[in-house]
């Protein structure tokens, strides 16, 4: 029997309430996963060997590959010292208790805030086909967490000034952390973005009238996303602009956000008559009331660093999205 978490979940292990100030700041870096497991050999290596290459599968659209996360396995007998990890995956297999594979979720339990998850089953294969199953739930519950976490973040420190000036022109409520400087606003169009000198971080925010059904498909949506950045943003020698990348096709994939449906696109960007790209990312709605079309986005620049946690930065700013009739100011 492998019950490795048996042992560190019982007697003593209080589960914290999510949000829990009292708790301290997590440790580890931004999209590091922490794998409690130090038992090897046989059907145990294949149960590992299925997590660490679901949890390591590339991020989408990078100009330089990147796993998902970035997989820490540890022995039982060394997690007391680092338990306020971000993120912690625990294994636990009892066919007796676990006659059917779970995934079971606490949070804030040593540090907030902090996911802690179990995977339980009856037997590793059992467990590694489960996970091979529930690949794209699995992967959601850790990438909600990143999200989550830096949700919580921004709303610490919010940018009101251009919180305001996004809740004017289109009616909605979007988190804005400070560091953003606003580049270009019209009637229908907002461009704000973060500069260091080696990195960028920009954020779209556009409206145009709801015409038909066939605004939710990605040619339509690429096509409106080429119309703007093409319009407003300039690149840095004359004549060039910003224009979705074709080598590798943007991707769209509908989703419920909020008890509402968004088409999020994923693609890579870059200049037209020029040399600069990198990935990029938009959400798209109809808003009913108004008979029109929103769509807020981001991108990142960022020639010599990873980009993985930058445009999981800018996710949390767009899942940040409510009407602002709804919003709490």
């Amino acid at each position: 029997m492998l019950a490795i978490a048996a042992l560190l979940l019982a007697g003593g292990c209080k589960e914290g309430k999510k949000g829990n100030n009292l708790l301290p700041n997590p440790l580890g870096k931004a999209g590091e996963v922490m794998v409690v497991l130090d038992v090897k050999g046989g059907d145990v290596d294949t149960l590992w060997n299925t997590l660490k290459s679901t949890l390591s599968e590339e991020f989408p659209y990078l100009p330089q590959p990147q796993p998902k996360f970035d997989i820490i396995k540890l022995p039982p007998q060394n997690f007391n010292s680092v338990r306020a990890y971000r993120n912690i995956i625990f294994i636990n297999i009892d066919a007796k208790t676990y006659p059917e594979s779970k995934i079971l979720l606490r949070y804030d339990v040593w540090a907030s805030p902090q996911l802690v998850m179990t995977l339980v089953g009856p037997t590793p294969l059992v467990l590694a086909n489960y996970i091979k199953k529930e690949k794209d739930r699995f992967v959601g519950i850790l990438e909600q967490a990143e999200r989550d976490r830096q949700m919580k973040l921004d709303a610490r420190y919010p940018d009101q000034r251009l919180e305001l000036l996004v809740q004017q022109k289109f009616n909605i409520s979007l988190t804005i952390p400070n560091g953003y400087k606003l580049n270009r606003k019209t009637d229908d169009f907002v461009w704000m973005s973060r500069e260091t000198p080696f990195t960028s971080q920009g954020i779209f925010v556009y409206s145009y009238p709801y015409t038909s059904d066939s605004t939710f498909t990605a040619k339509y949506l690429i096509g409106k996303r080429d119309f703007f950045t093409k319009k407003y943003v300039p690149g840095p020698s004359n004549g060039s602009y910003m224009i979705t990348g074709h080598f590798y096709e943007p991707q769209m994939t509908p989703l419920m956000f909020k008890g509402r449906y968004f088409a999020m696109l994923r693609g890579l960007w870059e200049v037209q008559n020029d040399f600069m790209g990198g990935p990029f990312v938009s959400l798209t709605s109809l808003d009913q009331k108004r008979n029109r079309v929103i769509t807020v986005g981001g991108y990142v620049y960022a020639p010599k660093d990873e980009k993985r946690n930058m445009i999981r930065q800018l996710e949390a700013i767009l899942f940040s999205l409510t009407d602002s009739s709804a919003a709490k100011k």
